[in-house]
């Protein structure tokens, strides 16, 4: 005999099909679940840097001058080849009067850019301003 199930009188409202799709889907996301905790992982530390830059131009911006300089002296330690960091250590350094060093600094970060178009200005704007309190003290 069969049971009312069976014969169509009680309708359960989830299918063989359905159950079988909502495991399917808990599995795809419990996977997914891991991939993600374990690529957060090694994104935290691969991109340590990137926020210690972000916190030295927010350092910046906000005139903490001598939080930016070791904020972003942190994260050209981690990533010596990033020309973003070289650039912002040139704005710090040029504001401290370090002009030797802000202008190793910058040339570094054009060097490292492969001669990006923003890097080079900055450094010629350097060049030329440096040049120009050169001329002065010298007609004193």
């Amino acid at each position: 005999m069969r049971s009312r199930f069976e014969r169509g009188e009680i309708r359960n409202s989830t299918s063989r099909k359905q159950v079988l799709r909502t495991r399917d889907y808990l599995w795809l996301g419990f996977i997914l679940l891991l991939m993600t905790g374990c690529a957060g992982g090694w994104r935290e530390i691969r991109e340590d840097y990137v926020i210690e830059n972000n916190y030295g131009v927010r350092c910046i911006r906000l005139g903490l001058w001598n939080d930016a300089l070791i904020w972003l002296e942190k994260a050209r330690d981690k990533k010596p080849e990033k020309a973003s960091i070289h650039n912002n250590l040139g704005v710090v350094y040029e504001y401290f009067g370090q002009l030797e060093e802000a202008g190793r600094a910058y040339e570094k970060a054009v060097e490292l850019s492969g001669g990006k178009k923003v890097y080079r200005e900055n450094l010629q704007a350097f060049i030329e301003d440096r040049g120009q309190k050169t001329e002065a003290e010298d007609s004193r």
